[in-house]
Order: structure tokens, then C-alpha cells, then sequence
């Protein structure tokens, strides 16, 4: 499923995001550990990016000293 050396299901949900931000840069970077077979992440949508994505917007808000649960800006 690589297009362009990208797999997209690897980034989705990371490169859309709801947010308006300026200068977005999504990187991946595919390892495949020897000895570890790896396979599909069996879940809906991009259930994968969404946590990254969520969790560093919390990081960014409690940085800024706001509430991420509640902030709007």
C-alpha cells in the first residue's frame, strides 16, 4: 500500500488535523524490528496518530499554562 515510498495509512490522522496550524511537518519513519513480525494495528480510522497528535496538544497547552480540556485558543 506505499505510494511514494508512504504508506498512508501510516500518517492518517496526523496530517489533517483540526487544528489550524501554520508550518506542519509530519515525518515516518517504517522499522521493522528483526525478529518481530509486525501486521496491520487493528483498530478504526487513525486511532494510532490521533493519540500522539492529542496528548502533544495537551503538552502545548500546559506549556502555555492553559487548561488543555478546556482551552478553545
Amino acid at each position: 500500500m506505499f505510494k511514494n515510498g508512504l504508506d498512508g495509512d501510516s500518517t492518517d490522522g496526523a496530517i489533517d488535523l483540526v487544528y489550524d496550524i501554520p508550518n506542519l511537518r509530519v515525518e515516518y519513519l517504517r522499522i521493522e524490528p528483526p525478529g518481530i513480525p509486525t501486521a496491520f494495528w487493528r483498530s478504526v480510522g487513525p486511532s494510532h496518530t490521533v493519540f500522539a497528535v492529542e496528548t502533544f496538544m495537551d503538552e502545548l497547552a500546559v506549556a502555555a499554562k492553559q487548561d488543555p480540556a478546556t482551552s478553545t485558543d
